[in-house]
């Protein structure tokens, strides 16, 4: 297929665009809801509130905890949160230089990465995926700093669904200001009537498709600016040629024939739009409360399309209770019950905290909790997450690390190693066969560690009922290194299976030495 031509990609962005739209109304009320300030589907202009109709926190409180769950559990800033280890294709006597080569690489990664705005950027992504899709588009940065991250809202995408259920096509519209694009895009072809509109009306906004779409006949990707002129007619911008993907697509949950992800946030939704409906009348019942409502009477007849309940209101009736000594002014009778409200709000409360992961530790004035139940809730935490774990590696970790790598590769920040196969040199980006990512964030040392803790537990029944069955049971030479990759500690403070022998054969002389001279 190689580069499309603009009718095909036309074509393709007005379906895909068909597709966003088909969903609009669900996600855009999950953004009115919970993430008012983020919701660019209403066309609100900046500045603006955005919160009309919300009568709750409880949204966007749940949502700022997830962002940050997400943070600390999975890309915790300036830590080294993952690695690159030697894949199953690297030979065991090869594995150990290998991967000292792989951890000094990740070591530069990570150097790049905590001096750019990763942080921050992966942080507004992680809002867009509590609703299911998270963007984040990797661009190359200056010399100094060669990696430059964006996270697009959702809101601008239309996504196209590739093979496997994996994306194929991402387009993107948006406006920038005239001035900038030279700016933004420094291998930009400008047309002679867009450079007329730079220099004559450099704060006009220009309307572009940013598009990208992966070609299987040579195994790259198309990264293309397009810009509809005033005959309208579509021009390339940009136009570059790559074997990695730009963008970063991560969704939480997928259904079959859906592009888009679906998260936490959509299947709380109804709680949350209940409880959100709930605060509204709660209110409309403390001002009637409060206030009162009235009635009066009056000969005429109550014109019962007109006739409205309000806090301090005066409903004019015939004639008020109380035969003829009813007053000409007379309260109506207080209604509901406020801890019935009260309530079915924390039932709402608990089961919307639920679904979105939050579970934070009560507050100081709560009753006090024991140790085992602050436990549990960190281990349910684990559990819940688990869920999405394998997702967010496949199509989260995994594709940022590679594009990273091969960004970093070519702005000559880092030099990748290669490796020869059949007689080819190759990189070891080019392979997944040569290299591997292992997860070190908490939400993986935590699983890690429940493997050690089994093994542990298994090597001290065996030794209960004879220590020698543990040498004999066991290839106990290896659990260094099960325990070095699973806790994440440094390889270079391990020995492998030769030095171990050396060692123990120190060790032997050592000991039989100190029993000759104390006999």
């Amino acid at each position: 297929m190689a580069q499309e031509s603009l009718k095909n990609l036309k074509a393709r962005i007005k379906k895909a665009e068909g597709i966003k739209e088909s969903r609009r109304s669900l996600d855009e009320s999950a953004y009115e809801i919970a993430m008012p300030q983020r919701n660019l589907y209403s066309g609100t202009t900046s500045g603006s509130s955005r919160m009309s109709g919300v009568y709750t926190s409880m949204g966007m409180s749940t949502v700022n905890n997830f962002v940050n769950n997400m943070q600390n559990n999975l890309t915790p800033p300036f830590t080294r949160w993952a690695e690159l280890q030697a894949g199953d294709a690297v030979g065991e006597d090869q594995e150990e230089e290998f991967n000292e080569v792989l951890q000094k690489l990740t070591d530069k990664i990570f150097t790049f990465l905590d001096s750019s705005n990763f942080a921050t950027a992966s942080s507004e992504m992680y809002y867009d995926l509590v609703v299911g899709t998270g963007a984040l588009l990797i661009n190359k940065g200056t010399f100094d700093k060669p990696l430059n991250f964006t996270a697009v809202p959702t809101a601008q995408l239309a996504l196209e669904e590739g093979i496997f259920g994996s994306i194929g096509g991402i387009f993107r519209k948006f406006k920038v200001a005239a001035r900038l694009i030279e700016q933004q895009w420094v291998d930009a072809d400008i047309p002679d009537n867009l450079q007329r509109i730079i220099q004559e009306k450099p704060t006009e906004d220009i309307e572009l498709d940013e598009v990208t779409y992966y070609d299987a006949s040579s195994d790259m990707w198309y990264y293309e600016v397009l810009w509809l002129s005033s005959d309208k007619d579509s021009e390339r911008l940009v136009t570059r040629k790559t074997k990695y993907n730009p963008w970063v697509i991560v969704r939480w949950s997928k259904i079959a024939g859906e592009v888009f992800g679906r998260g936490l946030l959509l299947q709380a939704l109804p709680d949350l739009k209940m409880l959100n409906h709930g605060k509204e009348m709660a209110a409309m019942s403390v001002q009637m409360n409060a206030f009162g409502s009235y009635t009066m009477e009056e000969d005429g007849i109550i014109n019962t399309e007109t006739a409205e309940i309000n806090p301090a209101g005066i409903l004019v009736v015939k004639k008020n209770a109380g035969g003829s000594q009813s007053p000409s002014i007379a309260a109506l009778p207080r209604i509901g019950d406020s801890r019935d409200q009260e309530f079915f709000f924390e039932g709402l409360k608990d089961d919307i905290k639920k679904i979105m992961m939050d579970n934070k530790l009560p507050e100081q004035t709560a009753s006090v909790r024991s140790p085992t139940e602050i436990v549990e809730r960190i281990k349910e935490f684990q559990v819940d997450f688990g869920s999405a774990f394998g997702r967010l590696m496949f199509e989260y970790v995994n594709p940022l690390f590679k594009t990273i790598m091969m960004i970093l590769d070519e702005a000559g920040a880092i030099q990748v190693p290669t490796i020869e196969i059949n007689g080819e040199k190759k990189k070891i980006t080019e392979d997944t066969a040569f290299t591997k990512i292992k997860m070190l964030a908490p939400v993986a040392k935590q699983q890690a560690l429940e493997d050690v803790q089994s093994v542990v537990q298994a090597l001290q029944m065996v030794a209960g009922i004879d220590p020698r069955l543990v040498l004999v049971g066991y290839k106990v030479e290896k659990l260094p290194k099960f325990f070095q990759e699973k806790l994440g500690m440094p390889a270079e403070f391990v020995r492998s299976i030769a030095e171990q022998g050396q060692a123990l054969s120190m060790l032997s002389k050592l000991l039989g030495g100190q029993q000759e001279e104390q006999a």
